[in-house]
């Protein structure tokens, strides 16, 4: 019975202490390391996600004309879904530009409210990183 308590009572305080050790990929993206050697938690190879983007993540903007990204190397943008006030989601055309550390893809007129960009990009060794910005327009 003592064993069973002891059991019981660790099993308890990993499940509570786990959430604290979990790495957290809000500010950075999500990225898909199975094409390569990197392990999945280290990104200091490739710096993380995004250095800056346009409009800027929880930004109040004008109706702004582009998309703009800024990554830490090279990247070549593959896809841009934009959902708006209306919840729903419609993929916008990306210009091949090829790699670049910052890259743009139009964007169309848009109504005031709450957006999000949902970004893929892939490097030039095939790791592939996403993420969303987060803007209004006024």
């Amino acid at each position: 019975m003592k064993r069973l308590l002891t059991t019981a009572a660790a099993t308890i305080a990993l499940t509570i202490a786990a959430p604290a050790f979990a790495q957290d990929h809000a500010g950075h993206g999500d990225m898909d390391h199975s094409q390569h050697a990197m392990p999945g938690m280290d990104h200091s190879q490739h710096g993380g996600a995004l250095k800056a983007s346009e409009p800027a993540e929880g930004s109040t903007v004008a109706a702004p004309k582009a998309l703009t990204l800024t990554f830490p190397h090279a990247m070549k943008l593959d896809s841009v879904t934009l959902t708006g006030p209306s919840g729903q989601p419609f993929k916008l055309k990306v210009v091949a530009t090829g790699s670049r550390e910052t890259v743009s893809t139009p964007l169309p007129a848009l109504q005031g409210g709450a957006w999000q960009a949902a970004w893929h990009a892939t490097g030039a060794d095939g790791h592939m990183m996403s993420g969303v910005v987060k803007f209004s327009v006024r």
